[in-house]
């Protein structure tokens, strides 16, 4: 994993979520090659078992990263319209966490390590999850600067979490 583009991708994330997202980013890339986002407020449609449409998510970059997208998963807690969507993959463990993988790239094909970035997956992750059924085509980082009005961003809501600062540690 290219350590460097990633500690860079990690801070154009945060600068991208700016203000709005009230959740937290917390990676480090030493322990694990993860970035998990505690309070990410997904779109409407979507509610955990407690009734909120605040949860978790995790990137999982693969050891080839940025050459492969990462893996999203989401709370194994969140459902949409009340279940599982095509997009949602079997659950798997974590310590006491449920993740479930959450089908965001189709192919690798759909990934450009030239043009796409932790930033490009937050968007398709939105895009996502505003449809979870539907095929969702990419843009790259640079197509989505030139057009930023149509693409949603995570957060404005802080109804049933603390409020708590972005985290991360570069060991």
């Amino acid at each position: 994993m290219n350590i460097h583009r990633a500690l860079a991708e990690v801070q154009d994330l945060k600068e991208h979520l700016g203000e709005e997202f009230r959740g937290r980013v917390a990676y480090n890339f030493t322990d694990t090659p993860e970035v998990r986002f505690e309070g990410f407020q997904f779109p409407p449609g979507w509610k955990n078992t407690r009734g909120s449409r605040h949860g978790r998510v995790l990137f999982e970059l693969p050891e080839s990263y940025p050459d492969h997208p990462p893996h999203v998963y989401v709370d194994g807690e969140m459902r949409f319209e009340g279940g599982r969507p095509a997009a949602m993959a079997p659950a798997r463990q974590d310590g006491d966490s449920k993740w479930v993988p959450l089908s965001v790239f189709p192919s690798e094909r759909n990934w450009d390590p030239e043009a796409n970035s932790l930033t490009t997956a937050v968007t398709q992750l939105m895009e996502v999850l505003q449809a979870p059924d539907r095929e969702i085509p990419i843009e790259s980082d640079a197509e989505r600067t030139n057009d930023t009005d149509e693409h949603a961003e995570p957060s404005e809501a802080n109804d049933d979490r603390t409020d708590e600062s972005s985290e991360g540690s570069e060991q």
